[in-house]
């Protein structure tokens, strides 16, 4: 004991309730900000995620050409150990999809990028800003502790709505 470096452990996921996921988009659409683009972006990734259980990087990494709202498919390219695959998207999540896509496209942001979630600038969502965001979000609806002034105690993560989506199907499966 205490020769070899011990394993990491995991943090244990936060298998979200409905009611949280409701609370945390409804707190992504209170946002404010100059456009209005990021309560919006932020409320469809939320519910993007809980309804597909894509992982955050590769969400963020949809372009507007990986996004097939006629089909309902999303092309998720050069995933983790560099796979690609197609992902299929209930009715209810395309028509949430295709509302988002024209709400932004009215808003009048200019894109730079060919990203499908766009920032308040026009560019793709970083990883960080996002995962910062959540930790906002779960903090103003009492799922993350706060911890000082502008600190985020631990709590659930973006990564857990796959936790989620993985948990609930197995359940309805079996």
């Amino acid at each position: 004991r205490g020769l070899l470096p011990g394993r990491r452990r995991r943090r244990r996921p936060h298998i979200f309730t409905e009611a949280e996921i409701g609370r945390l988009m409804a707190a992504a659409a209170q946002r404010r900000s100059s456009t209005g683009l990021r309560s919006l972006t932020y409320t469809t990734l939320i519910g993007l995620l809980a309804a597909t259980g894509l992982r955050p990087g590769e969400a963020l990494a949809l372009d507007t050409a990986d996004v097939n709202l006629d089909d309902g498919l999303l092309s998720i390219r050069q995933t983790k150990f560099g796979k690609s695959r197609v992902v299929p998207v209930a009715p209810s999540t395309r028509e949430a999809l295709r509302q988002y896509a024209a709400r932004r496209d009215a808003l009048g942001v200019r894109s730079r990028s060919p990203a499908f979630l766009l920032s308040e600038r026009g560019l793709r969502v970083d990883g960080g800003t996002a995962r910062r965001m959540f930790a906002a979000l779960s903090c103003a609806i009492g799922l993350r502790p706060v911890v000082g002034r502008r600190r985020w105690g631990r709590g659930p993560r973006l990564q857990d709505f796959r936790h989620t989506f993985a948990t609930r199907r197995l359940v309805e499966w079996y």
